[in-house]
């Protein structure tokens, strides 16, 4: 491009320019996409602000304007060392994040709020002259790092704002609490409504109108549901309107959106004993992505069985906050992309640790791609043999985790990469099917040991691909039926 960098038009504000080169950016308004690495090369940066400007009166034309940022934020922002202020809030963005952005040490202000951001490195400490941090509204659980902190209490960190109903935090001087904190269902009106919206993260509104429109009807805004209750009924709604629920087949008279109880709506049932809930709606023609945002107002599901639909996009890793679940099926649709680390934080050593009492996770028969998510917490040292005396040596050492796991089913995928030795931590492990993707490697010594201690009752792989010594079953993609039950043969 011929034309100096700072005449180019980025469809914000009037670039802040000199000697040729950006010094500010402000794109108040994001079309949508991911950050791009390149944002690297401007070097002379000292303001970078992608942050959506969208306030809760802008709701009615959301659903035409809104594209909020997505991916990752990348570790190249990292080179930017000239940047006093970073603002990336109001987005999509996910995962931790990058470790490497410490190397920012002029940062004054930072501001990734309402994202869908899961971790905050400790290296944060580093941020010497940081005035304002600001990372509520996102997935971020725990305890404030005592680096932070530290800031706030001897350095220049005035203002700290986090999630309080899920962060321990003794020196925050900003608290954001969950909508369903500040709603009195003793007196729910419009007004309180209202005033709660700066709570509410915009992107959930926003990727929900007709979910949102009707959970502001006056017979929902009226009615005296618990707040718990409330945004239970607005993530049930969201999950209607984006599969197509008036298209549902296999549920009867549902009475989904009726102003009744959500617990007499067909295929969603509750249970008053144990607070938690379950949904069926397996083989019922939903067709869609998954309002992942939504998923974060139903933490008491135990069970969530949408097999054999037609959903598709990428796994909501928010299914992770569901403490309760003990059973995940979401085998024989379309999700693509990879599989969410914090899917696997079931088995976390991590006192976080989320799904801790899951037994069944079926993502098979879908598009998933990618590695499978490793986590490094689980690394450990392996015995120098495989003799069988030391397999059960590994397998019966205490382990302090959740170990509720039965079935782990990712056959029929286009996984790649090894097997992940912490598969050989899920002592309760019975059924394993890995089969039909592009594997590679051998089976884990770890995971072999889960058939010495008797746990582990069927195995599946590529044999082609991956090497097993231990009982593995074989299966191969001219030979699998639905379930990967045939074609079978022993690999010794």
């Amino acid at each position: 491009m011929d034309t100096p960098e700072c005449e180019w038009n980025l469809g914000g504000s009037p670039p802040d320019c000199k000697n040729g080169m950006y010094q500010r950016i402000h794109l108040p308004e994001p079309r949508g996409g991911k950050i791009p690495t390149e944002i690297s090369l401007l070097s002379s940066l000292t303001s970078l602000d992608l942050s959506a400007s969208l306030t809760p009166l802008e709701l009615s034309a959301l659903d035409r304007r809104f594209a909020p940022l997505i991916g990752t934020i990348p570790e190249e922002i990292s080179f930017l060392t000239l940047l006093s202020e970073l603002s990336l809030a109001n987005n999509s963005l996910r995962g931790a994040v990058p470790t490497e952005l410490s190397a920012l040490t002029k940062l004054t202000k930072l501001r990734l709020e309402n994202n869908l951001l899961t971790a905050l490195p400790l290296e944060f400490g580093k941020f010497s002259h940081l005035v304002e941090m600001q990372v509520s509204q996102n997935n971020i659980v725990g305890t404030v790092p005592n680096e932070l902190c530290q800031l706030a209490i001897t350095g220049s960190l005035e203002r700290l704002c986090v999630d309080c109903y899920r962060f321990e935090c003794i020196c925050c001087s900003c608290c954001r609490d969950t909508l369903l904190a500040l709603f009195d269902s003793r007196s729910p009106d419009y007004r309180m409504i209202e005033s709660a919206y700066a709570y509410l993260p915009v992107r959930i509104a926003a990727a929900n109108p007709q979910a949102f429109d009707w959970w502001t009807q006056p017979a929902e805004r009226q009615s005296t549901y618990s707040h718990d209750a409330r945004f239970g009924r607005f993530a049930l709604a969201s999950i209607y309107f984006a599969t197509g629920g008036e298209n549902w087949t296999n549920t009867g008279n549902h009475r989904w959106l009726s102003h009744e109880s959500a617990c007499t709506w067909e295929n969603y049932e509750c249970n008053a004993v144990h607070h938690t809930a379950g949904l069926t709606l397996a083989y019922s023609n939903l067709v869609g992505t998954l309002p992942s945002e939504g998923l974060l107002y139903l933490p008491n599901m135990a069970t969530v069985h949408l097999q054999a639909n037609q959903l598709y996009g990428i796994l909501p890793s928010e299914f992770a906050m569901m403490e309760k679940m003990t059973s995940l099926r979401l085998q024989q649709n379309q999700f693509s992309g990879t599989i969410p680390d914090e899917l696997f934080a079931f088995a976390s050593t991590n006192e976080a640790a989320q799904l801790g009492e899951l037994q069944e996770l079926y993502l098979d028969h879908n598009r998933l791609s990618g590695t499978i998510p490793n986590l490094s917490s689980f690394r450990s040292e392996e015995p120098n043999e495989a003799s069988e005396e030391a397999l059960l040596l590994f397998a019966e050492r205490p382990f302090e985790r959740l170990i509720s796991i039965k079935e782990l089913r990712l056959d029929n995928n286009q996984l790649s990469g090894p097997i992940p030795t912490f598969f050989g931590k899920f002592v309760n492990l019975e059924i394993l099917t890995l089969h039909n993707n592009s594997l590679s490697g051998h089976v884990p010594f770890e995971v072999c040991g889960l058939f010495v201690i008797g746990s582990l009752k069927k195995l599946t792989i590529d044999c082609d691909l991956v090497q097993c010594d231990c009982q593995c079953e074989c299966i191969s993609a001219y030979s699998s039926a639905g379930d990967g039950a045939s074609g079978n043969f022993s690999n010794t």
